[in-house]
């Protein structure tokens, strides 16, 4: 008889467990991919330039040269404190996969940030950001002139 009640009470927190995760899926929400320039002479960034006009003019008379990005994404909602999350980050530069890591972490703000700098070289990136089912892409283009 004591069996069986531990073996319900068992049963029944794998339910909440199981519902609890679900429910923190649903919750979060990944957010926007940005992106910042970073001038070569100052190392000051730019605004976020994601959403910009392509290609992006990464040549500027007073701040210099940019030859590195960095890249954000954001999780963002509001879920039970604690919550575990995966995202993923992957950025491919002619062809080829420069950048291709998994952040796992705790959810326990209304936001959380996380971020890579990579080299775009004058050229094309693209970023893809998964978590779980939710999926998110930014195609950049950098000019740094002739």
């Amino acid at each position: 008889m004591l069996f069986r009640r531990e073996l319900r009470q068992i049963a029944a927190l794998a339910v909440l467990l199981d519902t609890s995760a679900c429910y923190a899926e649903s919750a979060l929400r990944l957010g926007e991919i940005r992106a910042y320039l970073i001038w070569e002479q100052s190392g000051s960034m730019s605004k976020n330039v994601a959403g910009a006009r392509q290609p992006i003019i990464a040549i500027d008379k007073r701040l210099g040269t940019s030859l590195q990005v960095r890249i954000d994404a954001s999780i963002e909602g509001v879920s039970p404190p604690l919550t575990s999350f995966e995202l993923r980050m992957v950025i491919h530069r002619d062809g080829n996969t420069i950048f291709d890591q998994t952040f796992s972490d705790y959810f326990i703000k209304p936001r959380v940030i996380r971020a890579t700098i990579v080299e775009h070289k004058c050229g094309d990136l693209n970023v893809e950001v998964s978590m779980g089912s939710q999926r998110r892409a930014a195609a950049l283009s950098f000019w740094c002139g002739d």
